[in-house]
């Protein structure tokens, strides 16, 4: 609910509220994190990738 006393509580990495990581091995991410160092490499804009990296996307090459 997200008029509750909570606010939004939905979790959606491309809202960039949820990390990726091992405490194990030391490292984290988020998908921001990974967008803003590969947008200039894809000359795309950080937002965009960050909602490519996440979702229904898929990359088919013989319609490319």
């Amino acid at each position: 609910d997200e008029t509750g006393p909570m606010g939004n509580i939905i979790l959606d990495p491309s809202k960039g509220n949820v990390g990726c990581g091992s405490g194990l091995h030391g490292w984290s991410f988020t998908l921001k994190q990974i967008a803003e160092k590969y947008a200039d490499k894809f000359k795309i804009d950080v937002e965009k990738l960050i909602n490519r990296l996440w979702g229904e996307n898929f990359y088919k090459a013989t319609t490319r």
